[in-house]
């Protein structure tokens, strides 16, 4: 038996990958979506502290631009800060979106101290009044056999930190409650 390069099983290879990920895109399609999901950062809040991990409450906005509802049954997902990799968490919290509607998520993500202490360090240098993230990772739909990707990046803005007259920075007063 010799194992040589067979053009026929590179053929069989070949069309057995592209048959695999047309299946594959198609599962979202059978489903009735022609969109995936989008998926963005609305806000990241410190939960707890500890030596050796950090968790924070993470409100994820959901929207869903296909003309059918849809249900996630479970997210995995990567939150990068300033292209450096962050936070990582995962849900199986079901959250139902509308047809061409929006709903949140809460959900919590897990760092390490290093992480942290990096991005902070990176904010110091940066003295810009955003952070720029991306989000990352797949979503469980109720339906669809495969878990579908989402990638996001956008920036969120520092608040109280408004760029004023030649670049210089305003500070916007704060309210106080009494």
């Amino acid at each position: 038996m010799t194992y040589g390069f067979s053009f026929a099983n590179a053929l069989r290879g070949i069309c057995a990958v592209v048959l695999a990920g047309t299946m594959l895109s198609g599962c979202a399609s059978l489903a009735g979506l022609r969109e995936t999901p989008r998926v963005s950062l609305v806000s990241i809040a410190p939960v707890d502290f500890q030596i050796f991990e950090q968790r924070f409450l993470v409100t994820l906005k959901i929207q869903n631009p296909n003309a059918t509802d849809i249900t996630i049954r479970g997210l995995d997902y990567t939150i990068d800060i300033n292209d450096k990799l962050f936070a990582q968490g995962v849900s199986g919290k079901p959250v139902s979106i509308p047809a061409y509607g929006e709903g949140t998520a809460e959900v919590e993500v897990v760092s390490t101290l290093q992480r942290v202490l990096e991005q902070l360090q990176s904010l110091g240098r940066r003295g810009a009044p955003s952070i720029d993230y991306g989000i990352s990772g797949h979503v469980n739909i109720d339906g669809i056999l495969v878990p579908i990707p989402f990638d996001y990046n956008g920036t969120l803005t520092v608040p109280g930190s408004e760029p004023g007259k030649d670049g210089e920075q305003v500070r916007q007063p704060k309210a106080i409650a009494i």
